[in-house]
């Protein structure tokens, strides 16, 4: 029978002291960072059978990760860097003062943060936006009359929606988490081990199971003319996603080959910190910047001094410029490349609006997202695009990598109108320009 006595050596305080303060940091965390959701609760549900200590087995493989991050998150001290230069500073700890644990946790930490939130929302939209013309190809092939116009799928007299709230595109965390399920009890059953690597690799496979199921989800709901309230409409989604997503990855995963994991005694000691110092220079540097964050207008600051001709300038509390005449209304936000997608349909979601019908839709010859924001009875015509005064363009990857890159700033610029022919108007007179920016 193995027991652990508590020990009062200088070591030994140090791993307590800051085993407490990394509690803290946890509790604040998720009271003021994540987001409180089905995905959270899941993950924190499964955390303790994903995630096992090979204890008296320590490692230093985290360091270099949370001192890079480190780093970075000292010139750029926003939310998003410090919180994964704190994320590889724990699991150091974690692995000097308990022992080694499986990648499992590394990946379960990212999958229920607020980060992966972010990244999914980046390439969900235009994600969306093929899935919904991928379906009403595969629907004409069956021989239905269906056309795709941005999220929206028309067969004959009737419109189905991909909207961003639809559960079924909302499963890929969940499916990614039942990944890490998956193998946690294969792993414990054969006694073996994946590599980072080889988890890595079945994640991703199963992003593209998941974009698969979402396919034939889209098909069957728009084939059988299913209604987001029926309760039909989330018993495919589950369905699709048993069918689809776990049983082809529980097939894969019991055909994948493990490492065996050897067996050996340990002399399990008290849980001491080793490398002490170390470990408080990460924590508090790491404290002292995430004391000390900055929001994005201070970090990539809107040009104060960009007009538009007809336009009423006001500079907003965020740094957003907002530009206002009898015809329309134009807001202007600067962004650096690694900051979170803030698009209209964040923006306007947050003042009671829904977006409907959005596509992309070719004006001149500049593609450009537009949609319809609806209240209640009131309608706003919405479009928007990313601009650096040279370069127009839709695509998160290209403007961030010119962005990074040394390139022209680039403006998120948004034009909201009441009418379709007034948002035309602004949108091509906007578009023919090269914007002082």
């Amino acid at each position: 029978m193995i027991s652990l006595k508590l020990s009062f050596s200088y070591p030994a305080i140090a791993g307590y002291l800051l085993s407490l303060l990394y509690f803290m940091l946890i509790i604040g965390a998720m009271n003021s960072y994540y987001l409180w959701n089905a995905n959270l609760f899941i993950g924190l549900l499964l955390a303790p059978y994903i995630c096992s200590f090979n204890m008296g087995k320590f490692s230093i493989r985290y360091l270099i990760p949370a001192v890079v991050f480190i780093v970075l998150a000292l010139f750029i001290p926003v939310r998003t860097t410090v919180f994964i230069a704190l994320l590889f500073s724990f699991l150091f700890f974690l692995e000097n003062y308990i022992g080694t644990t499986s990648s499992m946790l590394l990946f379960l930490l990212l999958l229920i943060s607020p980060i992966f939130n972010y990244l999914s929302n980046v390439i969900g939209f235009p994600i969306r936006l093929y899935l919904s013309d991928f379906a009403a190809i595969i629907l004409g092939w069956a021989g239905s009359h269906t056309q795709a116009y941005g999220n929206i799928i028309v067969q004959g007299n009737n419109e189905f929606a991909v909207d961003q709230a639809c559960a079924g595109l909302n499963m890929l965390a969940t499916s990614l988490i039942i990944c890490l399920f998956i193998i946690a009890y294969y792993q414990k059953r054969t006694n073996k081990r994946f590599s980072f690597v080889r988890i890595l690799t079945l994640l991703v496979i199963t992003t593209g199971l998941n974009m698969i199921c979402n396919l034939i989800r889209i098909v069957l709901l728009v084939q059988f003319k299913i209604p987001a309230e029926s309760i039909y409409h989330d018993l495919i989604g589950i369905l699709c996603l048993l069918v689809y997503v776990m049983i082809p990855l529980m097939l894969l995963i019991k055909r994948a080959s493990g490492i065996a994991v050897e067996k050996h005694l340990i002399n399990i000691k008290p849980f001491v910190i080793r490398y002490p110092i170390l470990h408080l220079l990460l924590l508090t540097t790491a404290l002292f910047v995430a004391l000390n964050l900055k929001r994005m207008d201070q970090i990539a600051p809107s040009i104060q001094s960009i007009n538009l001709e007809g336009y009423q300038k006001n500079v907003l509390s965020n740094g957003i410029l907002k530009f206002e005449n009898h015809e329309g209304l134009v807001y202007l936000k600067s962004g650096a490349f690694y900051a979170a997608d803030h698009d209209p349909m964040v923006c306007w979601r947050g003042s009671g609006y829904t977006f409907k019908s959005i596509k992309k839709t070719i004006i001149g010859s500049i593609v450009v997202y537009t949609g319809i924001l609806e209240k209640g009875g009131d309608k706003i015509y919405s479009s928007w695009w990313f601009d650096n005064g040279k370069i127009k363009t839709i695509n998160q990857f290209n403007w961030r990598w010119r962005a990074a890159k040394g390139e022209r700033n680039f403006y998120l610029v948004n034009v909201n109108a009441r009418n379709a022919s007034s948002l035309k108007r602004i949108t091509t007179s906007l578009l023919s320009k090269n914007l002082n920016l």
